[in-house]
């Protein structure tokens, strides 16, 4: 049963392409997610090092690629952005991110998102979909149709020095 709004009305999810003045709630909604993880927690270098990794490519699309980036907003609620979802196209298309609002979690966005991506990138002719998935977040994908295809190492670095960030290698068929 879809989650209720204070009001008792039904949280009815919306999504819509990412637009400039977006960018501030996008910031604030991954900081949140990555410091509040789901599942298996991440240390808190880890953590440190990923909060660091640089968004500006992600910056660079919004407002240029239509649809590169796709932000959900709950349609009776005044609170904007609770999450955010952000694929490339390509050769390889891959999810680069997916990220919702700790209070929104458990309430049907994160799917609603990414199957917005999905539905988005095979119109465009992609048939299959790569996507580097944290600890936490492995069992999200794999309800979504996701298949683990490896598990690899990602390099990153904070104040300390040199952090590796384990990640699953997960894709699904597209249709």
């Amino acid at each position: 049963m879809p989650p209720l709004e204070p009001d008792g009305k039904r949280v009815v999810w919306q999504v819509r392409p990412a637009r400039a003045a977006d960018w501030p709630a996008i910031e604030a909604t991954r900081f949140a997610a990555i410091s509040s993880p789901i599942g298996p927690a991440l240390s808190a270098r880890e953590q440190a090092a990923w909060l660091t990794m640089p968004m500006t490519d992600l910056r660079a699309v919004i407002g240029i690629s239509e649809g590169a980036c796709v932000v959900g907003e709950a349609q009776c609620a005044s609170t904007g952005v609770a999450g955010y979802a952000w694929a490339s196209a390509g050769a390889r298309p891959h999810l680069r991110a997916l990220y919702v609002e700790p209070g929104a979690r458990r309430q049907g966005l994160g799917s609603f998102l990414l199957h917005a991506v999905e539905r988005q990138l095979f119109e465009q002719g992609a048939r299959e979909l790569f996507v580097a998935a944290a600890p936490g977040a492995v069992d999200f994908y794999r309800h979504c149709g996701y298949a683990v295809d490896c598990e690899f190492t990602l390099p990153l670095r904070d104040d300390e020095g040199p952090v590796a960030l384990r990640l699953r290698k997960m894709w699904k068929r597209l249709a």
